[in-house]
């Protein structure tokens, strides 16, 4: 028979790292940015159903390391092949336990459960034996309630909930009791030696690493060394791993002295493809989870739901009763010298005429909601008007009605001096220009109202100096509507645009804490996030803007004479825009501060330019140039065009509107869509 050929046990490697570069810009020198290496010429493998423990101190570079393995963090240089189908076969644990705070923990495995494919009895059953030996609290217990260790027992939970085929744990057993470490590591060995688990772990207690198969030893971007505990430690002679990691230390940093010529690393043009790649796109079970998750939070937010909700309702209310309402109790000093010299009242002036001049011209100041204050002299008048204690001055001369009515029949022929006499001097305060032009309207047309009222009970001829002019009954909207109605398509638009950006705050939260992270590394995708986002805030604003409609419209009675149908559809096309803007700031900031200027500036910019407080006719002829620019311009216009002119969809004003906003919501998208790819790309 031939010798058969000898055969070579050949290790199955589930990682395999080769010459892997990382390097960070840190900051700014000699007119150029320095990049801060964090692992260079990195090499390791680690055997499938072994435990492999990476040591090293903090800031060496090994969550990076572990991100990079599972395909969150792009290498610079290298290659890391990964044995592993998709990101189902990997449970993670993070180092900062990335858990929502607010839900409890039930809610947190029912999330993991709907990302993992594991419900109903089989959740249960796993939930059985994990709650078990990692002493989990009681599941109805919220995150935010559990100590520092529990919370790392619950995160460690969910990293072997679907029971993966590779494990990765960033810190298992920071701040955890001894004993309970202890068990932690049995359960650990258990699962390489018997189900033939992989588990790649990092660790700060450096003998416990002695129970693991493989040490790899990290300091300042190297793989100083690897190899077996205990034979690593009879090649150094030290009688502790810690021992070990010393006497190589120094080594290192011998060998780094001798070397004075600075290391140069090049960056590949290209840099190297993700050991794991993202082939499913959209998954409904996932896109379910995330959603839960989402309604789990609102469900326990007492004080957001009292803020979504307050703050529109709020808001319609106090602009209801702030823009646009008429002045009241405004206080006019009155220096009356017909009646101070001649007849002392109105009472006595009375008998005289059929009519009271200038009385019956205060009685009807007063159904306007001004309050006349009678001054002697117009030295003490104008000393009040100083104070601020009234908002205008009338003065009336010493033969104001005899004045008057001989001006009224002589008409043309009326000498200037009694022209002079006739006339009710005026002085307002043009600084304050609302209450200025309701006292100048105020007093004008009261004026006018008066002289009719002469004509009809003393038939005095006043027909001939009325003005030429006759307003018929208005095309569009009311007779003499209040600013308010001008004002309430505004109001409509900044609440449908900015209550969905409000959302963000939530979405830069999980970010920040880890949540979209450990959720993307479990197997979630952004647009699975994304969706979920988009379907909680729509159904959130949805309630929210009928809430608003019944207000303005239903409560308080403004104009609205077109189609509902049509208004409805540009108020949720206006509203998913906002939702789309918010979204491109969540993943554009990385700070609430940073998203709350940006967001800040947009409302700013949008209120001013889109027609809340002034008709876009009176701006600039700069801004009338790029009004475009802003996602609301277009849309206020369109809104009330259709709201208070009742015009349809083949009107220009009408259909610019919709075009606007769906050209914002496509730009908001597509920006979105950029900026994930590029983030991605980056290694973000």
């Amino acid at each position: 028979m031939p010798n058969e050929p000898n055969m070579v046990n050949v290790p199955d490697n589930i990682i395999e790292i080769r010459d892997a570069y990382k390097s960070y810009t840190s900051g700014f020198s000699s007119s150029s940015y320095m990049d801060t290496a964090v692992f260079k010429g990195l090499s390791m493998t680690v055997e499938r159903g072994s435990i492999y423990a990476l040591l090293g101190p903090s800031g060496c570079g090994k969550t990076t390391l572990l991100k990079s393995i599972v395909g969150r963090c792009r290498i610079d240089g290298g290659e890391i092949t990964l044995k592993i189908q998709d990101r189902s076969n990997i449970g993670y644990m993070p180092q900062d336990i990335g858990l929502v705070g607010e839900i409890n923990i039930k809610e947190t495995l029912s999330y993991y459960g709907w990302i993992y494919g594991i419900r109903g009895d089989k959740l249960e059953e796993r939930k059985q034996i994990l709650f078990s030996f990692l002493e989990i609290p009681p599941e109805h217990r919220r995150i935010m309630e559990l100590s520092g260790g529990q919370k790392r027992r619950v995160s460690l939970c969910l990293a072997l909930l679907h029971n993966p085929e590779l494990l990765i744990l960033d810190e298992p057993t920071v701040g955890i009791d001894p004993i309970l470490s202890h068990n932690i590591w049995q359960y650990l060995l258990e699962l390489s030696t018997v189900e033939k688990k992989t588990i790649l772990l990092t660790t700060h207690y450096i003998e416990e690493a002695r129970q693991s198969n493989k040490v790899g030893m990290m300091r300042e971007g190297v793989l100083v060394l690897e190899g077996e505990a205990r034979s690593l430690m009879d090649r150094y002679d030290c009688n502790t791993l810690e021992d070990v990691f010393v006497k190589l230390s120094y080594i290192q940093e011998s060998e780094r002295c001798d070397n004075t010529e600075m290391e140069k690393v090049l960056k590949p043009s290209v840099k190297p493809k993700l050991p794991l790649c993202d082939e499913k796109l959209f998954s409904f079970n996932c896109f379910i989870g995330y959603f839960l998750k989402n309604l789990y939070f609102i469900k326990y937010g007492f004080f957001g739901w009292f803020l979504m909700f307050f703050l529109p309702i709020s808001t319609c209310v106090f602009f209801q009763y702030t823009i646009g309402r008429i002045p009241r109790d405004l206080k006019v000093g009155v220096i009356n010298e017909e009646l101070s010299i001649q007849h002392g009242n109105c009472e006595n002036f009375s008998n005289l005429t059929c009519f009271p001049a200038f009385c019956g011209y205060l009685t009807l100041l007063e159904k306007q909601n001004i309050i006349p204050v009678t001054y002697n002299d117009t030295e003490t008048a104008f000393e009040n008007f100083m104070k601020n204690k009234i908002q205008g001055i009338l003065h009336i001369s010493e033969n104001f009605t005899e004045s008057l009515q001989e001006r009224l029949y002589k008409s043309m022929t009326t000498p200037d001096s009694v022209i002079e006499q006739s006339e009710v001097k005026v002085w307002i305060d043009s600084t304050n220009k609302v209450i200025g032009d309701f006292l100048k309207y105020t007093v004008y047309h009261t004026f006018f109202d008066y002289l009719e009222n002469l004509s009809q009970t003393c038939q005095w001829p006043v027909n001939h100096t009325l003005l030429p002019i006759q307003f018929n009954v208005p095309v569009f909207g009311k007779d003499n509507p209040g600013f308010i109605e001008f004002s309430v398509p505004g109001i409509v638009s900044i609440l449908d645009f900015f209550l969905p950006v409000a959302y963000v705050l939530p979405i830069l939260q999980d970010k920040r804490s880890g949540i979209v992270e450990r959720s993307l590394i479990s197997g979630l995708t952004n647009l699975e996030i994304l969706a979920a986002y988009m379907a909680i805030t729509m159904l959130l604003f949805l309630v929210q803007s009928a809430c608003n409609v019944i207000i303005l419209y239903g409560i308080y009675g403004h104009i609205f004479d077109g189609s509902i149908i049509l208004g409805f559809t540009l108020m949720t096309l206006m509203g998913f825009n906002g939702l789309c803007f918010g979204l491109f700031v969540a993943v554009l900031c990385d700070t609430e501060i940073a998203a709350t200027f940006i967001m800040s500036g947009v409302l700013i910019s949008n209120t001013l330019t889109c027609g809340m407080l002034w008709a876009p006719e009176g701006m600039h002829s700069f801004l009338k140039r790029i009004r475009w620019l802003f996602p609301l311009s277009f849309a206020t216009e369109s809104y009330r065009a259709i709201s208070n002119r009742a015009w349809t969809i083949s009107h220009p004003v009408v259909y610019t509107g919709f075009i606007s906003v769906i050209m914002w919501t496509l730009i908001f998208c597509l920006a979105t869509f950029v900026l994930v790819k590029l983030k991605r790309g980056r290694g973000h």
